[in-house]
């Protein structure tokens, strides 16, 4: 599987990033800015899941999610967001979660997008490994 990663402030990009890395067996690819972000859709149409903050310069997460699904209309979608009111989405492929949020929130989210085959991948291997951590992003 693969994780394409939109998000402005270069911190939470490289936070998000690492965890990805650090508890799944996903590809995963980074962006600080959201006209990227389509061009690596566009070039890239094995990407299964974006996870975008909602407020980016430029292009704001939900616009971009918009023209990702445009350009690839089974990719699942994660919004994020450090603000209490949020827009809802009734896109069956956009989930939204909220800041600050732990890494089993993260994992969890992905795991709702591919409910099915994600839970073993490779030779004994789980894509997604079972993690306690009260860490938050």
């Amino acid at each position: 599987m693969r994780i394409l990663v939109v998000d402005d402030e270069p911190a939470m990009l490289k936070l998000i990033a690492t965890y990805l890395r650090r508890h799944t067996q996903y590809e995963v690819l980074t962006t600080s800015l959201p006209k990227q972000a389509l061009d690596i859709v566009r070039d890239n149409p094995g990407i299964d899941v974006i996870i975008s903050d909602i407020e980016m310069p430029v292009m704001k997460g939900p616009e971009l999610l918009q023209e990702v699904i445009r350009i690839s209309p089974d990719i699942k979608c994660i919004l994020i967001s450090g603000y209490s009111v949020c827009p809802e989405s009734t896109h069956p492929n956009i989930q939204l979660i909220r800041k600050p949020f732990g890494v089993n929130e993260l994992l969890s989210a992905i795991k709702k997008a591919f409910p099915c085959p994600c839970e073993e991948q490779g030779p004994g291997k789980p894509a997604i490994r079972s993690i306690t951590c009260s860490e938050q992003l």
